[in-house]
């Protein structure tokens, strides 16, 4: 009963093209990540228009989207009225970003919080 999700890199040659032959393989979800942890996120490098079409897309098609990438606390109120399923910020509610062991329930909280505004 798994059920596969793609995951699209930003900072790796991102096409939106390539988004709908991802879905008919038959993955059910795709997210945007990006590869290379150097601290840009994945909104630093695809614009907020690409960003809507990506989500338009999957939406067309039934299955879940989500987005990650060293997103940021600021970055919540732009993306939540894009539709999108999930946001993953991992490096956001870490104690220190290059130490990714122990997670910090104030940021937690933070992100928590902000979701709900």
């Amino acid at each position: 009963n798994t059920k596969p999700i793609c995951v699209v890199f930003a900072d790796q040659d991102f096409n939106l093209s390539l988004i709908q032959k991802i879905i008919d393989i038959g993955y059910k979800g795709v997210m945007i990540d990006t590869c290379n942890k150097n601290g840009k996120s994945s909104l630093d490098l695809i614009s907020k228009n690409d960003i809507k079409e990506f989500t338009d897309i999957v939406k067309k098609n039934n299955i879940i989207c989500g987005i990650s990438g060293s997103l940021k606390l600021h970055h919540i109120a732009e993306l939540k009225n894009l539709d999108i399923d999930f946001l993953g910020f991992r490096g956001q509610l870490c104690i220190d970003s290059k130490n990714r062991d122990s997670i910090n329930m104030d940021q937690v909280n933070k992100v928590s919080n902000e979701i709900k505004n």
